[in-house]
């Protein structure tokens, strides 16, 4: 790896990657390539050289003398707007672009665990510099290390990061104290990086041969179809209806409702695969009268039509004449 050695943010950003893939490290100055460092290059025997920050942090300049160098080193650039871009896009680097056989074939790097560091000049590199063992090391969870982005202020650059990856994202590792990450940066950075169920609202009355569940965004509409994500006391519906417009399913049990049974909704998910928690609704006793919500009769007809604002019994009772009075 090879970075300007006039600011410390790139070179950190890499130093958990540099610890457990034993990448030997070494600084340049911006506008040309050091005496030093190509001496290092040689020395080592280097291939290949991964070459830190953009254009600002180290010039095109040193990328074609390396390139010029014997032995036909290879150089890779990732860089970006600023530090914290370019930090985003070395972890991007790790987890996802495989980069022609280098860093994202690492399988040490999966996304699951997130370092973060303090990038501002003013707090200087000393967390991120103690922490990049520990990030690269076998002792985090699942024994895979840490990518490590930086923060100060939240940078968007990270944030973005962060929200992009949150369905991998699982723990969040933060280097210093709160003079460096205060915890109200720490929680807006774990809110970017928490996943976000879908919520379900189940409508449903006693005897109802029907019920409604209405979900707080798009569904995948046969995911929101599916007979076996809507059950009633473990069984599961006869049918489902979903509507994509109102974003409600329309679910028909296998019998009708009855009080003391308890829907439970599970499984339905989203386009992006994240499933809605577990709602659940038991049926109690309904005791509001119903009522009727319109009335139809034409001029000289022998039929009247009544819609009431519920299920009712066929069997109501009475004459029909009553009934229409």
């Amino acid at each position: 790896v090879v970075a300007t050695g006039t600011g410390f943010a790139d070179a950190l950003a890499i130093g958990p990657a540099a610890f457990r893939m034993k990448f030997p490290v070494l600084l340049t100055t911006p506008d040309s390539l050091h005496a030093m460092t190509s001496a290092g290059l040689t020395a080592l025997g280097i291939g290949r050289v991964i070459l830190l920050g953009g254009t600002g942090a180290v010039s095109d300049a040193v990328k074609t003398a390396i390139e010029a160098m014997p032995g036909a080193i290879t150089v890779t650039r990732i860089g970006g707007a600023n530090r914290n871009d370019t930090a985003a896009k070395v972890a991007d680097a790790l987890t996802k672009d495989p980069l022609a056989g280098g860093l994202g074939t690492n399988a040490a790097f999966t996304g699951v665990n997130v370092g973060l560091a303090s990038g501002v000049d003013a707090k200087g590199g000393a967390d991120a510099l103690a922490a990049a063992p520990y990030l690269g090391g076998t002792t985090l969870p699942g024994g895979t290390a840490a990518t490590l982005l930086l923060t100060g202020s939240v940078p968007p650059e990270t944030s973005a990061w962060l929200s992009t990856n949150k369905a991998t994202v699982a723990n969040l590792f933060a280097a210093g104290g709160t003079a460096t990450i205060s915890d109200a940066d720490l929680t807006e950075l774990k809110t970017a990086a928490t996943v976000v169920a879908p919520t379900a609202t189940i409508t449903a009355v006693q005897g109802g041969t029907r019920y409604s569940v209405t979900f707080s965004e798009a569904m995948n509409p046969a995911s929101a179809a599916a007979v076996a994500n809507f059950k009633v006391d473990g069984a599961n519906a006869a049918a489902a209806v979903y509507d994509a417009s109102t974003k409600t399913t329309l679910v028909t049990p296998a019998a009708a409702l009855t009080v003391g049974q308890t829907i439970l909704v599970s499984g339905a998910a989203t386009p992006d695969g994240r499933v809605v928690a577990n709602t659940t609704l038991t049926i109690v006793a309904d005791t509001t009268k119903p009522a009727v919500a319109t009335i139809f009769a034409a001029a000289d007809a022998t039929t009247a039509y009544v819609k009431f604002n519920e299920q009712m019994s066929v069997a109501g009772g009475g004459s029909a004449a009553s009934a229409i009075n």
